[in-house]
């Protein structure tokens, strides 16, 4: 019998949708394939990694939450916030609206720390190397496996180091790619494993992508990220037709697990992504 949906959601910093092709990624492009993708949404300005990352769990722009620059740790300007004292984030819409729901936060950078309190998931972790040192995708899928959990974000601070040391669009920027592609390839297994695989969705996207040794700019190659839903009710070799921005992503979620979204959120579900429609997502 299915059972509740849960979502995995993998994010690789720096990784530009203009690589796609061309990487030798087989789990991405399987998952595109028989899933549904773009290749080009849309980060917010500026094409960094504080205020897209921020972005990503929050719903909103930075001209509303107020984290502006790749380095925001406080924001720049007064913004609504919740009760855990922070902007609304998808974490703490499923505390509050589905308490019976576990969640999970692993992530490499420490700034990301930031933008889930302690107290609105289950289990927080940051990884360091994780993007180098499959030990610690070992420890994301054992996790999974144990604990089962409704929704995991993951965090991969890799190729943005990369990028900026060898260049973006090189074959050292590639080579890492296949590698955390690998590594993404262990978290799904941890699924597998934990006998959940039928009844999850995967979402596999980037905060910006780059160009040159450097990214912030307005070009496609910084602008674009690769946006992949694999798994449970989503359609199978689906190009999105939407016009998709990063926020979006957390308004897709949202829409999943049937959850209020709050009025600062400008983020959309992506419904032309699944072949029948969720619970109905009460409105704003």
């Amino acid at each position: 019998m299915s059972g509740e949906t849960k979502v995995v959601v993998i994010g690789f910093d720096a990784w530009g949708a203009y690589s796609f092709p061309k990487a030798d990624m087989p789990l991405a492009k399987r998952m595109a394939k028989n899933g549904a993708c773009a290749m080009n949404a849309r980060c917010v300005r500026p094409a960094k990694s504080s205020c897209n990352w921020a972005s990503m769990i929050m719903g909103a722009g930075p001209d509303i939450h107020g984290y502006i620059d790749w380095d925001t740790e406080v924001p720049a300007f007064e913004t609504p916030v919740d009760h855990y004292g922070i902007f609304p984030t998808i974490f703490a819409l499923i505390k509050d609206q589905r308490p019976e729901f576990k969640t999970a936060y692993f992530y490499e950078w420490d700034l990301m720390r930031l933008f889930c309190p302690d107290t609105v998931v289950h289990h927080k972790e940051m990884l360091p190397g994780l993007s180098y040192d499959s030990a610690m995708a070992e420890k994301i899928a054992d996790y999974i496996k144990r604990e089962k959990p409704d929704f995991t974000f993951i965090q991969f601070d890799e190729p943005d180091h990369r990028g900026h040391e060898k260049g973006h669009d090189t074959p050292p920027y590639y080579e890492l790619l296949t590698q955390l592609d690998s590594f993404a390839a262990i978290i799904e297994k941890g699924v597998k494993d934990s006998g959940n695989y039928d009844d999850t969705v995967f979402i596999l996207t980037a905060d910006h992508g780059g160009i040159g040794k450097d990214h912030g700019g307005d070009t496609p190659m910084e602008r674009n990220i690769p946006l992949i839903f694999f798994g449970k009710n989503i359609k199978a070799g689906h190009t999105i037709k939407s016009m998709v921005m990063i926020y979006d992503i957390p308004a897709t979620i949202a829409y999943i697990f049937g959850v209020k979204m709050p009025q600062p959120w400008i983020g959309r579900p992506v419904t032309e992504i699944f072949r029948t429609s969720f619970k109905k997502m009460p409105a704003p």
